[in-house]
């Protein structure tokens, strides 16, 4: 998972393929809590 738009060298966050990980996991998780469940 190497794309390009990540490669700039002024990037404050380097994000990596862990990187993109959390975050679909962070955002799944909220999701999960949004999500009524009664």
């Amino acid at each position: 998972m190497n794309n390009p738009q990540f490669d700039e060298p002024n990037a404050p966050v380097q994000v990596g393929c862990w990187g993109q990980a959390a975050i679909i996991a962070a955002v799944l998780f909220i999701f999960f809590l949004a999500v009524p469940w009664d």
